[in-house]
């Protein structure tokens, strides 16, 4: 069943404990192992769960990465892992050992649909989590993402994800349900988030 939002009422739920999470790809062994015991099929209703797809576009190939989310739930508590995948016949560079990030949020209960967001007024918003990303580069350095919203929309059947970073950032980048959409959605790997989201 599709939730409506009405911009700019929140919404108001429960908020529970945060977990963690990894993807369970083998070339990161550091990952935590909670993530292997909370992969199940999709729960009833939650259109976040499981892979998503985008082009880290660079203005080239060369320059450019395929990005992976991985979302799961226990209980309440949403747990997603970031991570790289290598794309050497799109001549994509080889994604470094170790980069990967942690989401852990709950549903929002926050959330306001910005005039700005390309799929504004919202009506086709299906799901809205909140919460942290911890980013860890292996030779370069971690960073956080203070608050974070995840955005799921369900436009007849066709659905995108929009990841919100609210601080830092305050853009809004798209996401596909597989790498062949994304791919589709953005051949030329031009720059396809939105720059600012909120005014102030």
């Amino acid at each position: 069943m599709k939730r409506s939002i009405a911009a700019p009422i929140p919404w108001t739920v429960i908020l529970l404990s945060v977990v963690g999470c990894t993807s369970g790809d083998s070339r990161l062994p550091t990952a935590p192992p909670q993530f292997a015991q909370l992969q199940s099929p999709a729960p009833v209703q939650e259109p976040l769960f499981g892979y998503w797809h985008r082009i880290a576009a660079g203005g080239d190939a060369a320059h450019s990465e395929h990005s992976v989310w991985n979302f799961v739930v226990q209980r309440n508590t949403w747990a997603g892992r970031y991570d790289k995948r290598p794309q050497p016949g799109l001549g994509f560079p080889t994604p470094p050992l170790g980069d990967f990030g942690n989401f852990a949020g709950v549903e929002a209960t926050n959330f306001v649909c910005q005039p700005t967001f390309p799929f504004y007024p919202c009506q086709d918003v299906v799901a809205v989590v909140e919460g942290r990303v911890h980013y860890q580069f292996r030779d370069q350095w971690d960073f956080e993402v203070l608050e974070q919203e995840i955005v799921v929309r369900d436009a007849s059947g066709h659905e995108m994800l929009w990841e919100y970073w609210v601080q830092p950032g305050n853009f809004v980048c798209p996401w596909y349900r597989s790498f062949d959409e994304a791919l589709a959605a953005n051949p030329s790997f031009h720059q396809d988030c939105i720059f600012p989201v909120a005014g102030g």
